[in-house]
């Protein structure tokens, strides 16, 4: 969906963290400790990062069916690792996209969302020389691992060498319509002598990832890793990603539009780990090895959320997170803990005694129901995203429509997941179903993998395929990489994972545990019992409630919304929302609207920020009703900009 800039005038900024619970707390402005909440029989799963850093990168070779995608090596790369590959990758990148003259061959850029492109880097070294870059949204690269592929910018390369004027290796399309683009398993190096060189300079909007990815400085040196400086990065997911040297690891600023991180591993940066100027970041499980800061949390207004982090390193005189609350620059960290620096936290000038925290936030709490409100979230069980590759490409079915022939027999693609095959894969390309297709996934297939495909449809129930997952079974289904086009009905309670794409989700009573991931999702609802893990979730309905927890229970790191109605009313379950951005971005957007709603006994907690320009804003961020005793807290009750709320019982 198109993403609108509004004119940079803030008229409200809203950074808070909003607990609605049945339990009671005492005040408490800074350390926070709340008895952990547990569901029966579901314990945390660690971070990968923070239980064993060394191995956050899968290093391969994965195995890939042949013309799954489309090779590099047939626009004349050689990847041996002296070859000059630049000329041949940047052909590959612009064909079907730049004329001869290197000007678009559609516009704007979001004339490229139905014609998707995704480039296989087989395993190999690629030796570079200048910036790679393309024009228009929805790119992949997909290499064969973190260890296996490799795109290298040759020591000393001119344009290279000056830090007040950096340069990238890889850079993606500027704005705020640069949707679905993916880096995934593969290296980024620099090679020696490069100091101005930044590994990746990245923007992606609504969905896009960076996944099993090593950027490296040989020598150290570099300006950035990940950097994103350019209008408007966001909502984006990082996953499983590495950066060693540099003078910063990560560098963020904007608000708009929110990123979302986990199993983040930094080491050896030169001024700091992660330097966030104002972003919302946030991010589960972080390992940090460095002599300076971890974090630099500065700018105005940004929201730093982090769970589960381990920070070693420190010089003794050090601290591991500097931030200043005097420039409303919010924190909640849980789980934290620094080795080798003075403190964990340093504020302003202050040092914070202390090198762990349990939990700790940043600014002051408000509550409906309490008088004392204690900031601390429900600390719902957290589960890792499944994950399934079978490496035996005997094992894999290809999906024969292609093209704009489409899949217009249904009896071909249920005959196709019927076989056996354990995943199931649309090569990459453009496929017309023009009325809605439907098919019921049998317990066989573990994966679907759609290669950055997409369905265009617009005939009966909007065309596209719908995939139906019935009946029970230990193994979730992976449903990835589909662009637009894929419809998912949970009605059996086998685990479903979403991840990589736009989806359509509904879940019938009784649907089992949901995992999504880099997911656009407009409008779902979760079923009573149902449990849902959301990361880096875009959710843009505006035809109704957002999501509607029905006596579930919901958990979210990141998500970014737009539009108007309620962003999400829990009823009778529980739901916790752990960073992100909401962004009315709409003149539709009516007097009275609630933000959140409450009721029949739900516990909520919720920490996000809430910006809007010209448009209003919701005059109402929560609605909870205890018994007969429903009571709304205004934005115009609590002091603009650093909000927290918390309610009791």
């Amino acid at each position: 969906m198109r993403q609108l800039t509004m004119p940079r005038v803030l008229a409200l900024l809203l950074i808070g963290l909003l607990a609605v619970a049945t339990q009671a707390g005492a005040a408490s402005s800074q350390r926070l400790f709340l008895p952990l909440l547990r569901a029966p029989g579901i314990a945390d799963e660690k971070p990968i990062a923070v239980a064993n850093p060394d191995g956050v990168l899968t290093p391969g070779p994965i195995a890939f069916p042949a013309n799954a995608m489309i090779d590099v090596q047939e626009y004349g790369a050689k990847s041996d690792g002296t070859t000059d590959d630049t000329a041949a990758i940047q052909r590959a990148l612009n064909d079907t996209r730049v004329d001869e003259n290197g000007l678009p061959l559609h516009s704007p850029p979001d004339a490229y969302n139905g014609r998707p492109r995704a480039l296989f880097f087989p395993a190999g070294t690629y030796l570079v020389a200048d910036t790679l870059s393309w024009v228009g949204c929805c790119m992949t690269l997909q290499g064969q691992g973190a260890g296996a592929t490799t795109i290298r910018l040759k020591p000393n390369a001119a344009g290279f060498g000056d830090p007040s004027k950096p340069r990238p290796i890889i850079r993606t399309e500027s704005g705020n319509m640069s949707f679905r683009q993916n880096i995934w398993d593969m290296a980024i190096v620099v090679g020696a002598g490069n100091p101005g060189a930044i590994g990746l300079d990245y923007i992606s909007n609504n969905s896009g990832a960076l996944q099993n990815v090593l950027i490296k400085a040989e020598d150290g040196r570099g300006v950035a890793g990940l950097e994103m400086l350019r209008e408007w990065p966001g909502p984006n997911m990082f996953s499983r990603v590495q950066i060693e040297g540099f003078d910063y690891g990560i560098r963020v600023q904007f608000i708009e539009y929110s990123q979302t991180y986990e199993n983040i591993v930094l080491k050896n940066q030169r001024v700091a780990g992660i330097r966030n100027g104002g972003a919302v970041m946030t991010i589960r499980g972080l390992y940090s090895q460095n002599r300076v800061p971890a974090i630099v949390h500065e700018g105005e207004h940004g929201l730093l959320t982090l769970l589960d982090g381990r920070l070693e390193g420190g010089g003794g005189t050090t601290s591991a997170i500097v931030f200043d609350s005097a420039k409303q620059n919010t924190i909640y960290l849980r789980d934290v803990a620094a080795q080798g620096y003075q403190s964990l936290l340093k504020n302003g000038a202050a040092i914070v005694a202390g090198t762990t925290e349990s939990e700790y936030y940043s600014a002051k709490a408000h509550s409906l129901f309490s008088a004392s409100p204690k900031a601390a979230m429900l600390r719902l069980p957290i589960r890792n995203t499944p994950t399934f590759g079978d490496s035996n490409i005997q094992n894999w079915a290809l999906a024969t429509c292609n093209g704009y022939e489409g899949c217009q027999l249904r009896s071909e693609l249920q005959g196709l997941l019927d076989g056996g095959a354990s995943t199931v894969a649309f090569p990459f390309g453009v496929r017309i179903v023009y009325d809605e297709l439907t098919v019921t996934v049998p317990a066989s297939v573990r994966r679907i993998i759609g290669f950055t495909s997409v369905f265009n449809g617009g005939g009966k129930n909007g065309g596209g395929v719908r995939f139906v997952v019935e009946g029970g079974g230990s193994e979730p289904l992976i449903i990835e990489q589909f662009g637009y086009g894929v419809k998912v009905e949970h009605r059996g309670s086998r685990a479903v994972v979403l991840k990589y794409g736009q989806f359509q989700y509904t879940a019938q009573p009784g649907a089992g545990d949901l995992y999504a991931e880099d997911a656009q999702m407009d409008g779902f609802t979760v079923q009573a019992s149902q449990r849902v893990w959301g990361r880096q979730i875009n959710n843009e309905y505006r035809e109704g409630t957002k999501i509607t927890n029905n006596g579930g229970t919901l958990w979210l790191l990141g998500m970014k919304t737009e539009g108007s109605f309620t962003v999400l009313e829990t009823r009778g379950g529980s739901s916790e929302y752990l960073g992100g951005l909401i962004y009315p971005a709409t003149d539709r957007l009516q007097p009275g609207e609630i933000a959140f709603r409450a009721s029949g006994g739900a516990r909520l907690a919720l920490l996000y920020a809430n910006i809007t320009y010209t448009t209003r804003n919701y005059d109402i961020q929560v609605e909870e009703q205890r018994g007969a005793d429903a009571r709304r807290l205004l934005s115009s009750d609590v002091p603009a900009r650093t909000r927290l709320f918390v309610s009791g019982p």
